[in-house]
């Protein structure tokens, strides 16, 4: 009875953390009302995905740069980061910046 009720706890635990992760992720991930401004960002060579994901978060494309990382990582796509200049907008999908 004990070690039922400890198993129920923590997938009560997990589904809790679970769920507050995809509520932040929604709300992270997901574009904008209204386009913004156009924002260029350079990537230069030896850049990280993080560090430019800390730049679109500091320049207001995205509200997180974690989840552009870890959505990065589920995709694949952290590796392919490529060096050059390249124009993104608020209301960009993460999508649509993971493909540029």
């Amino acid at each position: 009875m004990r070690q039922k009720t400890l198993i129920e706890l923590v997938v009560i635990l997990f589904l809790s953390v679970l769920l507050i992760f995809l509520v932040r992720a929604y709300f992270a991930i997901k574009p904008a009302p209204e386009a913004g401004a156009k924002v260029v960002i350079v990537v230069k060579p030896g850049e990280r995905l993080i560090d430019v994901a800390r730049e679109l978060e500091e320049k207001g494309i995205i509200s997180d740069h974690r989840l552009l990382v870890a959505l990065a990582k589920l995709k694949r796509a952290e590796k392919k980061i490529q060096v050059g200049e390249y124009e993104f907008s608020q209301g960009d999908s993460v999508d649509k910046i993971l493909d540029e």
